[in-house]
């Protein structure tokens, strides 16, 4: 039996946010451009193992004119901003090529710590 359809929503900003060297989209390295980008870290566990949607936009981002270039990533267990290769389960940086809109889908389980960190792409970009 199919679990009902729910979502969650958080809203954070990174301005001014802690900063870390972000990993690369494939997680084979770090990113030479994005080191020391702010960040916003949200930690959870889903209640239900299943496959699970993320979405995250800055303002802007439907009308194709995103104010800043986020990076989004998802990691188990642990996060550790001065490691951050370690722990990555997936990243993404445009979704569908839109600068400001990025989203995966992903198998969740339950019992597990997950923490879906909100970056910029580069130096400049928070928001």
């Amino acid at each position: 039996m199919a679990l009902p359809a729910s979502a969650a929503f958080y809203v954070g900003d990174t301005t001014a946010a802690p900063s870390f060297n972000l990993a690369l989209f494939d997680l084979s390295g770090l990113s030479a451009v994005g080191t020391e980008v702010a960040y916003d870290g949200y930690g959870y566990s889903v209640t239900a193992s299943s496959d699970y949607s993320f979405h995250s936009f800055v303002r802007g981002a439907f009308a194709g004119v995103g104010e800043w270039d986020q990076f989004l990533f998802l990691y188990q267990d642990s996060l550790d901003s001065t490691a951050a290769l370690n722990n990555g389960v997936i990243a993404i940086d445009d979704f569908n090529g839109t600068v400001g809109l990025s989203g995966f889908d992903v198998a969740l389980s339950t019992s597990v710590a997950y923490y879906l960190v909100t970056t910029g792409s580069d130096l400049p970009d928070s928001g």
